[in-house]
């Protein structure tokens, strides 16, 4: 586990996009275009997700999120 590195998906939520594509390179590899749209609809993925929760976001309380 120490020489495993975080996910793509964790770094991008973190706002480390390019650190994430490093790690996404290492793993499945650029070769292919596939796997380069693959990253690329991650990444869209996320940025969707991230919309979805700001939206959502009560604003005062955001932990009665987790409540509900």
């Amino acid at each position: 586990m120490l020489f495993m590195p975080e996910s793509p998906r964790f770094l991008m939520h973190k706002g480390k996009t390019l650190e994430a594509y490093k790690v996404w390179r290492r793993i499945r590899g650029v070769e292919s275009l596939e796997s380069k749209e693959e990253f690329f609809v991650l990444k869209a993925s996320v940025e969707e997700e991230e919309g979805e929760v700001a939206s959502k976001a009560t604003g005062k309380y955001p932990w009665m999120d987790f409540i509900r």
